[in-house]
């Protein structure tokens, strides 16, 4: 899958060498950054202790496609044609227009330096800034996933997969509001003028979901975990939770627990 799309596509956009030399470099300066930070953010001190003891790999558009197929594949080891061509679509558009990400297959941040390189001319941001935020996103994946395996691996097909993700990245998401300018002083500009690229745009955009009408467009269905999901991960962020959170699978919530996390507080104490 990953080798098809490869010979059809570039590995990155054109640019002189020394602007992709200066991106990568300031990439692997900011893993340090990011990883000073990891366990004030998340409150989980051994999984934050592994990620920044882990591998950081800043690669081209070609070698991260190769990797997300393979994280795919093992996430989803019993795919039908369709499973199959859903992840073709998440693997383009990930190579595309993702920046980094936790690749747990192989415990590694992996950094997409073309596309970083291109964001920042694109949204008029700060590089050095950029780059610790990129860092930063795929290191707090690192954490929580390494912290969660069943987050990415869950007994179950596509649905169940696609709904733990969508979980992690609620999280993740969580994590990052709490960066003030005192963490990063451009903070507010990269969150209203960065790029964002979330599992659940990323849901949306390949289409995976049930049929909606009789020429079988398809869409995100109406999910209560998936609409109050980004509300009830502020609530285990803020609150201190993550660390019960990730304890235990039977911790995962709930359609209705994620509507209201109180439940989900007296449920697993």
């Amino acid at each position: 899958m990953a080798s098809v799309m490869n010979a059809l596509s570039y590995a990155g956009p054109a640019t002189h060498s020394s602007n992709a030399y200066t991106c990568v470099a300031m990439l692997k300066k900011a893993t340090g950054w990011a990883d000073r930070r990891l366990a004030k953010l998340t409150g989980l001190d051994e999984a934050t202790d592994f990620v920044v003891n882990q591998p950081t790999y800043v690669v081209d558009r070609h070698t991260f496609a190769s990797m997300v197929a393979s994280i795919y594949d093992q996430s989803v080891p019993n795919k039908s044609l369709m499973d199959v061509a859903t992840g073709a679509r998440i693997t383009r558009t990930l190579t595309m227009h993702a920046t980094a990400l936790w690749d747990p297959t192989t415990s590694s941040r992996v950094l997409l330096a073309p596309n970083v390189l291109e964001r920042t001319h694109r949204y008029s941001l700060d590089q050095s800034q950029w780059c610790k935020w990129v860092n930063m996103h795929a290191g707090l994946y690192g954490v929580i996933l390494s912290a969660a395996p069943f987050l990415w691996k869950p007994d179950g097909g596509l649905d169940v997969f696609i709904e733990r993700l969508l979980l992690a990245d609620a999280l993740v998401d969580a994590c990052m509001d709490t960066l003030t300018a005192k963490n990063l002083s451009s903070v507010e500009w990269l969150r209203s003028h960065g790029p964002r690229v979330s599992v659940r745009s990323l849901i949306d955009y390949v289409g995976v979901g049930e049929p909606t009408d009789e020429n079988q467009n398809t869409h995100v269905p109406d999910n209560p975990s998936r609409d109050g999901i980004e509300e009830f991960a502020r609530f285990i962020i803020h609150g201190g939770h993550l660390p019960r959170l990730v304890e235990d699978e039977a911790n995962v919530p709930s359609a209705h627990e994620c509507a209201h996390p109180d439940l989900w507080t007296m449920r697993v104490g």
